[in-house]
């Protein structure tokens, strides 16, 4: 429903990179990747 979308988003965010699975997709082409890379 849209609270797991909202928590997904959530989780991607720089200061969770490493917490979905998504980040870890999502950090190579994040602007954030190579400072907040886990």
């Amino acid at each position: 429903g849209q609270t797991d979308r909202r928590r997904r988003e959530r989780d991607d965010r720089p200061s969770r990179a490493g917490r979905g699975r998504a980040a870890e997709g999502r950090t190579k082409a994040t602007p954030w990747s190579g400072s907040q890379r886990v």
